[in-house]
């Protein structure tokens, strides 16, 4: 590509036949204008997905398409970023699409905001299903490394999902996806905050994110319950050894508190989520979450009945 390519769009395709096209015309349509390149990862797909990805690149020069034996989303997602040469990079599932000026608004953002480190879009989850629901932060700024990360850990403002956003590539120099791991977007979007300086919640576009019932969210097995824990449990780690405030360690506590209280109620008795959830309660201070009022009593009561458990039981 003889210029300089602005947006990289990294998406990893595995037996996606049925909803590809739809995912690429969305993005095709908006890009025209943009020096782009999508990035296609087939990821061991024994369907027509490869063939539908070749056809793409035939007839679109930024297209691109590379093939490996099936190592899971973050794998695709990895040899993608190692190719990716876009000052800005975007991130999208091969089941989804974006409303039409998404992409174009959110990086005109960046190019005019050099102190931006990503942009997030307005989401509709669900689409397609009765359960649908569109979600809009109010159009603002987040800056400072404090706000940006309790802005991350409440959950209220800065999503844990990598598709609703668009990212300078130099914020993510060096920083790949776990892989063999679910929900690894969660683990990567909390090293990304942790570098970020200031952050942008656009009302512009909208990344429209299908209902699928094969999904990890959607059909939860025993294995991705235990690696949702131990992700919950990095993070704390992380923004423990990063500075984080009392409040933000204390809100993703309590999601680990969560995460024990549910599967000991099922398993009444040790178990890897249980187990794993213990070490991080335990050596918390209990004065650190006991009077963080941005969490309601109940909450707080849970996390201190869980960490009171965990030495009882000696986990």
């Amino acid at each position: 590509m003889s210029q300089q390519t602005t947006l990289s769009i990294i998406i990893p395709v595995y037996n996606a036949e049925l909803y590809l096209r739809r995912c690429l015309d969305s993005i095709i349509n908006q890009v025209k204008d943009i020096p782009s390149e999508i990035i296609l990862v087939n990821d061991g797909s024994r369907d027509g997905s490869l063939n539908i990805c070749q056809g793409y690149a035939d007839q679109y020069s930024f297209v691109k398409v590379f093939s490996q034996e099936n190592q899971g989303q973050s794998s695709a997602r990895n040899v993608a970023l190692g190719v990716a040469r876009g000052r800005y990079v975007a991130f999208v599932d091969s089941d989804d699409s974006l409303k039409y000026d998404t992409l174009t608004s959110a990086v005109e953002y960046l190019e005019n905001t050099l102190t931006c480190d990503f942009v997030q879009i307005p989401v509709l989850l669900n689409a397609g299903h009765s359960s649908e629901v569109f979600i809009c932060s109010e159009k603002a700024k987040v800056s400072g490394e404090r706000n940006i990360i309790n802005a991350f850990t409440q959950n209220s403002l800065i999503t844990w999902r990598v598709c609703d956003k668009v990212f300078r590539r130099e914020l993510l120099e060096g920083l790949r996806f776990v892989e063999g791991l679910v929900y690894e977007d969660n683990l990567y979007m909390c090293e990304v905050i942790i570098r970020s300086k200031e952050v942008y919640l656009s009302d512009q576009g909208c990344y429209n994110y299908y209902w699928n019932n094969e999904s990890t969210t959607h059909s939860p097995t025993a294995q991705s319950f235990i690696d949702m824990c131990d992700v919950h449990c990095q993070m704390y780690d992380i923004l423990r050894s990063h500075g984080a405030s009392k409040v933000a360690l204390a809100h993703i506590l309590y999601i680990i508190s969560n995460d024990m209280f549910a599967s000991y109620r099922v398993h009444k008795k040790n178990n890897p989520v249980t187990l794993r959830g213990a070490q991080v309660l335990k050596k918390a201070k209990t004065l650190d979450f006991l009077f963080v009022n941005t969490l309601d009593i109940r909450k707080r009561t849970k996390m201190l009945g869980m960490k009171l458990l965990a030495h009882i039981k000696g986990w």
